[in-house]
């Protein structure tokens, strides 16, 4: 089952089947996923019965408030492509992201971290923009980036957070140049201090 697949491939948190609820007119099961560490955030996700679509998610924090949510409000799963207009095909078309220029592989090539939480694994890196260098890493639901790029200015250290996702800020210097670190992602404020804390460059 959906559920089942799920449940399977995320070794590093807890899940609880809850009880039904109706979603965008659709009969959905509640899925509870609470991590195994205080190293990521819960999830709540209504699963379709039918078609095991995730058709609205909760994430939480540590005390249990809610810090982002999405759900489907309306679901038309044989929606008659013939009917629509060029524009909303316009629109779709716009809404696609770019191609990534992400590179898969199995470590960064030219940082390393001497902590992630476990469970998250390298999901690629590339380059943005000339300079800056991102490093991604997943452990199937929670994400988290690491931005890199050479600054000439003392860095200013801090933290901010918008909803789930957090961002935090550090220098780091190297062979006489000084590096803006940033983590970027829907990960606690301890996590990404473990993570800026163990940055180091590839010899």
């Amino acid at each position: 089952t959906a559920i089942g697949d799920v449940v399977s491939q995320m070794q590093d948190y807890h899940f609880e089947l809850r009880s039904k609820e109706r979603i965008a007119g659709r009969i959905a099961t509640v899925l509870l996923a609470v991590p195994k560490d205080p190293f990521r955030y819960s999830y709540f996700f209504s699963i379709d019965d039918e078609t095991g679509l995730i058709l609205k998610v909760w994430l939480v924090d540590e005390k249990a408030h809610v810090m982002e949510r999405y759900q489907f409000t309306a679901l038309n799963l044989k929606p008659d492509l013939t009917q629509m207009s060029e524009v909303s095909r316009a629109v779709i078309h716009k809404s696609l992201p770019p191609k990534s220029n992400c590179v898969a592989q199995q470590q960064p090539e030219n940082w390393q971290l001497a902590w992630v939480p476990n469970g998250f694994t390298f999901a690629g890196e590339g380059k943005p923009r000339n300079n800056l260098e991102m490093l991604m890493f997943t452990d199937g639901l929670a994400t988290f980036s690491i931005f890199i790029e050479p600054a000439v200015d003392t860095i200013p250290e801090g933290v901010a957070q918008r909803g789930a996702t957090l961002a935090m800020m550090t220098g780091l210097e190297y062979s006489n140049q000084l590096f803006r670190i940033t983590v970027v992602g829907e990960i606690p404020a301890v996590t990404a201090q473990r993570i800026v804390q163990g940055i180091t460059h590839r010899e």
